[in-house]
């Protein structure tokens, strides 16, 4: 993969809490590699595909993407549930992971359902994303048909690889392939402080030095600058016990990614 930056001066990333967390991602290790570009980073955790779609098209309405822009995302694991009520995103990641309830998964969940949706969703947004009128870097965090939740065979699965899966397999290799299908790989433990009642969290999101390899991997060699950036960001990280530790240390992060959200959804 080769991108040529210097034809770009402002770069977008989209994407759930892969693309924008606690800490650096692979799109702040971009953005870090290139830092006279503007960079406007509206990942958000716990968002699903229909509402990173939903971000890309409001932000090309509202910035008018050009020839002179990246946009860049990460698309997020299926089986979520976005809905925008009362000026903001409800975000709980994987409905199966979540509090909706027995009755509601029952009713109104199928992994199937959300892939179907989700392909569909993300086989439009990409379409766009490729379009020419401005350049596109499209990754992916987990494999085709990875819902989180065994599926038995159905007609529907064969029939979803038969549409969707040569444009989606010609994108790089996702994240959950290069970490070896171990989301634990990075486990990391800290005290959240951040709650009424306190508790020892378990987080598994990659360190950023994982997402310097990862960037490596699909030929987005960084610099010896954000190599070694990435690599004391890690032990910093580790150092943490808790969640104010962390958001004081990567208190930074808000004003690299420059965000405007005058009237964004």
């Amino acid at each position: 993969m080769n991108i040529d930056f210097s034809k770009y001066q402002r770069i977008f990333a989209f994407g759930c809490s892969f693309t924008q967390y606690g800490w650096p991602t692979w799109a702040d290790l971009i953005a870090l590699q290139n830092p006279l570009k503007k960079y406007y980073n509206y990942g958000i955790a716990g968002l699903g595909n229909l509402g990173i779609a939903a971000k890309i098209v409001e932000c090309d309405k509202r910035y008018n993407f050009c020839d002179t822009d990246l946009v860049m995302v990460m698309w997020s694991t299926f089986c979520r549930e976005d809905r925008y009520v009362k000026n903001g995103w409800l975000t709980f990641g994987n409905v199966f992971n979540s509090d909706y309830g027995k009755d509601w998964l029952e009713k109104f969940a199928d992994p199937i359902g959300y892939l179907i949706r989700d392909h569909a969703i993300i086989n439009l947004t990409n379409n766009f994303l490729q379009s020419g009128k401005f350049g596109s870097l499209i990754l992916k965090s987990t494999p085709f048909l990875y819902t989180e939740k065994p599926i038995l065979e159905k007609p529907e699965l064969e029939t979803l690889t038969t549409l969707y899966s040569k444009e989606y397999n010609n994108l790089p290799i996702d994240l959950y392939n290069f970490m070896g299908q171990d989301w634990t790989k990075c486990k990391q433990v800290f005290w959240d402080d951040s709650v009424d009642k306190p508790f020892m969290r378990h987080d598994f999101h990659p360190y950023t030095g994982l997402y310097a390899d990862y960037l490596s991997q699909i030929g987005l060699e960084l610099d010896d600058n954000v190599k070694e950036f990435a690599k004391k960001t890690d032990k910093l990280l580790m150092s943490c016990k808790t969640k104010s530790e962390i958001t004081n240390n990567f208190s930074y992060l808000s004003e690299m990614q420059a965000k405007d959200r005058t009237g964004l959804f």
